[in-house]
């Protein structure tokens, strides 16, 4: 978890999402990374409540 827990501050998610609820694809394109790649490391540190997806496909800081 620690390497997705990195991966996501390099990426600089935490800082994208503090304008508000993002979907995947304007993650990736923000971050300027691969969706698919994106999608898994999400889900990874969705799982243990850094961030959480909506019913309608976005994500948000917890």
């Amino acid at each position: 978890m620690a390497c997705c827990i990195h991966v996501v501050t390099q990426l600089s998610i935490a800082d994208i999402l503090l304008k508000g609820p993002k979907t995947l694809a304007e993650l990736a394109a923000e971050a300027q990374s691969d969706a698919k790649s994106l999608s898994r490391l999400l889900r990874a540190v969705t799982s243990v409540g850094i961030f959480t997806e909506k019913e309608d496909g976005t994500f948000e800081l917890e």
